[in-house]
């Protein structure tokens, strides 16, 4: 599916790098305390947010408001790479294994 690598976290902030293999895609999700901003770095996503689907290219972004249903995938051919910055108070639940605890997962992870 791919991979994801933490680059910074602060007192208000989390940012990730996150790359998803072609024709790979993440699990439905939501998230009832954070919202995400996604910036595509190269690829094209296809992103589900709520009933809407859209396509995000490079040098392009989305945000994902605090409880919205999200998907994301990569339709295209090469590695999707995006930036994910969650803003607000950063706490250990949040940069740990317990944030699953905070994700609601609503199917599971498809793709390679």
């Amino acid at each position: 599916m791919g991979t994801y690598q933490s680059i910074d976290t602060g007192d208000r902030h989390q940012v990730k790098r996150i790359v998803v293999k072609p024709g790979s895609r993440l699990s439905l999700q939501k998230h009832h305390h954070r919202s995400e901003h996604w910036i595509v770095v190269s690829g094209a996503a296809r992103v589900t947010v709520n009933e809407e689907v859209k396509t995000v290219h490079e040098n392009e972004s989305i945000y994902i408001p605090i409880g919205a249903v999200h998907r994301l995938e990569n339709p295209g051919k090469i590695p999707l790479e995006l930036i994910e910055v969650r803003p607000g108070v950063i706490s250990a639940r949040t940069t740990s294994s317990a944030s699953r605890m905070t994700t609601i997962a609503l199917d599971e992870f498809v793709g390679q």
